[in-house]
């Protein structure tokens, strides 16, 4: 039966019973002899069931609570107003804001301009049209919720003044599943009961609220697969958290005038689990109620207005129901508070109390009593008697130091645990008043610099002591007088131990200050799990007064007039997301694992980079800060590297192979998920270490080798023939001028005369020493400059020109002096100047040669000019092949 036919079934049950009570009362009036009995029989039992019906029929109805975090102070968050929500197959969460995309896994916001990934789910399965499992629409339309179901006429319902217009209707399975439909307005979330037909929740985005919005609208809406409600607004961003509510703050805020109040006692109220008793310094004794987070002064009535104006300090319940409360300068109150009514005093002489504890077996009360003139002592209360028995330490003395109680602890069989002076560790049994008392050094593997001992706790599961230091935590053995350290949680720079508890399962809570971080340690698996202001304790360094039991929950207390209320027994325990490798960094190269895996098997990477970086994360909405990872890199690592809560594995000068990568992941309770995230790895040796490289190298080298033995092969066969044509050349000269010389011999000396002859030989003789000497100068390597070519011009020319009177000059640039010219380009060369230079001479009437030499493309370029003509056409050397640009070389 759903809840709303359930509802109808109740209406009209309890119309028959009104009915029935219309009968009854006539029955009444007419008292008919032995009917009233009967009757009374009948009535009262069936109208108990039909309440119970009804009672059950509500309670089931009722939705969770949720919590509501904001993000704003959330590192890495960039506070930017949140236009749309998503999330990947992967599991992020994606926002689009102004300036981009900002993925979030629970623990960091990364930043990105690139648009969310594709198949990411948005915000779109939120809408303002819902069908529920009856057939029955519901509809919002701006600031009222309508329901249309078929064949009835249709119902509005208004929201509540304030909340704005409807900007989405669904229903949170997690929460209450169809029996009520939550209402997403411009300023509020609303719950709507369907049976009742009416708003039974209404979470307000108002500006005051430090879990608010600054009281910015809601732009958008994403229920996750998680089962959380992620909003988005001008503001930010925030979320409704219906499974992480175990860490409730409460403020009873005194108001600005209040200045030096101190929180000092909580006291639950047994047969009201939404109640409890608060003292403070200055208020006296107040109720709290911690559904509405605020002060009941109405629920103090009788004589407990008394305890109004006092400065009451502790509390606590007997056995009988009454409530024992401890006044720090006056007296300790016994109250009946049903009836509220004061039934007795114990007067302590303006003897302050630093203590009321209980024993939790026997139900006797404790504190430390100081007296100005006697020395300390403690005091045993009998609440069934109020009995007060005084117990005298021999070891106590009136003198501060040597008399401090740092802590002690009543634990079953009246016995008491003290941590004394900072030095001693004694034992009080009440029963047989006997005193133990041991040196904290005495115990066989306590540091001899520990630091001052902080408290003590009796663990009654294993029979033994916690005593713990600013910085370490040991389990001590009273008899065998031996202590065990166990691995505390890790501490920063300025934090320290204050407090240490023991739960109902024989697990640790520590608590550090200065900030507010709890630990809980389990001595058996040796594990720790932190718990912050991401887990719902206050967010600001505030002091923590003390930690103790309120009845099934534990209390907090802090300075700034708030206390804190958490179930350790009910603190859900979620298995960590399965872990994803992100991205890996080979010098300035990032490449994204996330964007490769979309498509399936993840390939591996290879790189020639020794210095690796690997990034990974596991998606966790609730707990994703306290996340632990633990890596091995197989080839690298014989065994996992526990990395705690940081998401990045360095390796440095990693040898060229190959490796595979991976990474686990574990929730905060040390909860190790089956299964590894893993990547393949492959480091390339450098490519100067590399075969290929090596091969390529030599053949390289042998090309080289070849290429030089070729072109010296190929000078070698050019030198040869340009000597085989310079001896042809010589032995041409030669025979050409023996042989004219052997002709002028043979012939008829009488005809041609001898004088004639003798000159012809002569001529002979001086041309082929003239072509002999040429022929040498050229092959002469010292004449390869054009500076030794000009040289050798000129004298030739002056020869020639100085008998006829004629000038010459050269104009020669500057690069050009530098050029080198070889052998057989600078015969051509010569031999044409001498040509043209032989046609010059035979002209008259010639003064003044000019000759300029210039460089060309490719090549050199000589012009010759005549004193008062134009330039002779015949002169200019402007033809590149004798001085092609592979000629030149600089020197």
């Amino acid at each position: 039966m759903n809840p709303f036919a359930k509802t109808q079934w109740a209406t009209a049950c309890s119309l028959r019973i009104a009915e029935a009570r219309k009968i009854s009362l006539a029955f009444w009036k007419w008292k008919p002899p032995g009917v009233l009995p009967l009757f009374s029989c009948l009535f009262f039992p069936t109208s108990a069931a039909v309440l119970l019906i009804l009672i059950s029929g509500t309670l089931s109805s009722q939705p969770a609570d949720i919590k509501f975090d904001r993000f704003d102070h959330w590192p890495g968050y960039s506070r930017m107003a949140v236009d749309a929500i998503g999330q990947d197959a992967h599991g992020f969460l994606w926002l689009a804001t102004s300036s981009g995309s900002e993925r979030f896994d629970g623990n960091t916001f990364e930043s990105s301009a690139e648009p969310p990934q594709k198949g990411t789910r948005s915000n779109n399965q939120l809408t303002t049209t819902l069908a529920d499992r009856n057939g029955r629409t519901w509809v919002g339309a701006g600031a009222s919720l309508s329901l249309k179901t078929p064949g009835y006429a249709d119902r509005s319902f208004a929201l509540p003044g304030g909340a704005g217009g409807v900007r989405a209707v669904f229903f949170h399975h997690a929460v209450s599943g169809d029996s009520v439909v939550w209402v997403l307005a411009d300023s509020a979330l609303l719950c709507f009961h369907i049976a009742r037909g009416r708003f039974i929740r209404d979470y307000r985005n108002r500006s005051h609220d430090v879990q608010s919005l600054y009281g910015a609208p809601f732009r958008c809406a994403f229920l996750s697969r998680e089962g959380i409600l992620w909003l988005g607004g001008e503001g930010g961003l925030c979320k409704y958290d219906w499974r992480n509510q175990e860490f409730r703050l409460y403020n009873i805020n005194p108001g600005p005038d209040m200045k030096g109040v101190e929180l000092n006692f909580v006291q639950g109220v047994p047969e009201d689990s939404s109640r409890c008793w608060v003292t403070t310094n200055q208020l006296g004794l107040v109720q709290f109620d911690l559904t509405e987070h605020r002060m009941l002064p109405e629920k103090i009535f009788g004589e407990m207005e008394y305890l109004t104006d006092k400065n009451t300090y502790s509390m606590a319940y007997d056995k009988l129901g009454r409530l024992w409360v401890g006044n720090a300068s006056d007296s300790i109150f016994v109250v009946d508070v049903r009836r509220g009514k004061i039934e007795g005093r114990i007067p302590q002489h303006k003897n302050l109390i630093h203590f009321i504890s209980k024993d939790v077996v026997r139900g006797n009360f404790w504190h430390v009593l100081r007296p100005e003139k006697d020395e300390p002592s403690i005091v045993r209360i009998v609440p069934e008697t109020m009995q007060m028995d005084t117990f005298k330490a021999p070891y106590w003395t009136r003198n501060a130091r040597q008399s401090k109680i740092d802590y002690f602890v009543p634990v079953q069989n009246d016995t008491i645990w003290f941590v004394h002076g900072d030095k001693y560790i004694e034992c009080f049994s009440a029963s047989n008043r006997q005193w133990t008392q041991k040196p904290i050094k005495a115990f066989l593997g306590i540091e001899p610099d520990m630091s001052r001992a902080h408290n003590i706790r009796y663990d009654a599961a294993r029979k033994a002591l916690w005593l713990m230091t600013a910085d370490s935590i040991y389990r001590l053995d009273w008899e065998k007088e031996t202590a065990e350290r166990y691995q505390g949680p890790p501490l920063r720079p300025g934090q320290m131990y204050m407090r240490i508890h023991t739960d109902d399962l024989g697990r640790l809570w520590v608590q550090v200050s200065p900030e507010n971080i709890l630990y809980k340690l389990d001595p058996e698996r040796k594990t720790t799990a932190r718990y912050d202001w991401s887990d719902g304790l206050p967010n600001a360094v505030v002091e923590c007064l003390d930690m103790d039991r309120v009845g099934s929950k534990w209390c907090q207390r802090y300075r700034n007039f708030t206390f804190l209320l958490f179930e350790p027994e009910k603190i859900p325990v979620i298995p960590a997301g399965p872990p994803l490798i992100t991205c890996i960094l080979t010098g300035n190269r990032i490449r994204d694992i996330l964007a490769t895996s979309q498509s399936g098997q993840i390939p591996a990477i290879h790189t020639t980079r020794n210095d690796v970086e690997i990034r990974f994360t596991a998606v966790a909405f609730e707990q994703g800060r306290h996340l632990k990872f633990r890596y091995r890199l197989h080839g690298i690592d014989s065994a996992w590297v526990y990395a705690g809560q940081e998401r990045e594995a360095y390796y440095h000068d990693l040898p060229p192979g190959k490796y595979r990568f991976e990474v686990m992941a574990a929730n905060r309770e040390g909860d190790w998920r089956p299964g590894a995230a893993g990547i393949a790895l492959v480091v390339r040796p450098p490519l100067y270490s590399q075969t290929e490289f090596r091969i390529c190298c030599f053949l390289l080298l042998l090309g080289l080798v070849y290429t030089g033995f070729y072109l010296w092969d190929k000078k070698r066969v050019a030198e040869y023939r340009l000597r085989l044509r310079i001896a042809e050349d010589l032995n041409h000269e030669v025979e050409m001028t023996l042989g004219s010389i052997s002709s002028l011999g043979s012939s008829n000396s009488v005809q041609t005369g001898s004088d004639d002859i003798l000159t012809r030989i002569e001529q002979h003789q001086r041309s082929a020493a003239e072509k002999l000497s040429e022929l040498i100068w050229f092959l002469n390597p010292d004449n390869d400059h054009i500076r030794s070519l000009i040289r050798r011009i000129q004298d030739h020319a002056d020869a020639r020109l100085s008998p006829m009177g004629v000038f010459l000059f050269f104009e020669v640039e500057p690069v050009v002096w530098r050029a080198a010219i070889p052998l057989e380009k600078r015969k051509v060369f010569y031999y044409r100047f001498k040509k043209e230079l032989d046609k010059l001479s035979r002209q008259n009437a010639i003064s003044t040669i000019g000759i300029r030499i210039s460089r060309a493309k490719p090549g050199l370029k000589m012009e010759l000019w005549i004193e008062g003509h134009a330039t002779h056409p015949g002169l200019e050397m402007a033809k590149p092949e004798p001085f092609s640009s592979s000629i030149f070389s600089e020197d």
